[in-house]
């Protein structure tokens, strides 16, 4: 049984119609959406590339914040001019605190001034007489006090006329901004 020669001829043409029919019905279907397919991933990948940069961005500006509160904080912690007055308030509104006698207590010299510094050190030599643990306290305090103090130098020795008292001798700088008020208002 096969097929008569006007079937055949009937089945080509509808092969050749049904081909005729992909290629230019459903072919540039299937190409514009493969183009579509690709462009799809493109605008993906730029978008995760953008949110991966949003989300940098996000983190450098929270960064940001962080820095400019330490600044802040810091700022308020040197003075704005060289008052002496106020440092030795402090130094003293601590020690009454803290059992310590003052020995002695005088500024000195800036070792190796910097006229381009934005800030100046102002060093304190000091001696003292407290018990150890009062000492700690002491130093403890300073760090908690309204300005910033840095323990330059501290030597410790036993007071040969009083035990168990602590004789002292401590180097305290504060700053001072040079020669202008606080940077941030």
């Amino acid at each position: 049984m096969g097929f008569s020669r006007q079937e055949r001829v009937f089945l080509a043409a509808a092969a050749i119609f049904s081909l005729l029919g992909w290629v230019f019905l459903c072919s540039p279907k299937w190409q514009e959406a493969s183009r579509l397919k690709r462009e799809l991933a493109t605008i993906t990948q730029r978008t995760e590339g953008a949110r991966g940069t949003i989300e940098a961005t996000e983190g450098l500006r929270r960064e940001l914040e962080v820095a400019q509160i330490k600044v802040r904080r810091l700022d308020e912690k040197i003075l704005p001019r060289r008052n002496f007055s106020r440092i030795l308030e402090q130094l003293a509104e601590s020690t009454k605190q803290h059992n310590i006698r003052i020995v002695s207590m005088k500024p000195m010299e800036e070792e190796r001034p910097n006229p381009d510094a934005l800030y100046q050190p102002l060093p304190i030599e000091m001696e003292i007489r407290c018990r150890y643990l009062d000492l700690g306290r002491y130093l403890e305090d300073l760090g908690n006090r309204p300005l910033l103090f840095h323990v330059q130098s501290l030597h410790i020795r036993a007071d040969e006329k009083e035990s168990p008292t602590l004789a002292v001798h401590l180097v305290l700088t504060a700053y001072a901004w040079r020669g202008r008020e606080r940077r941030t208002e």
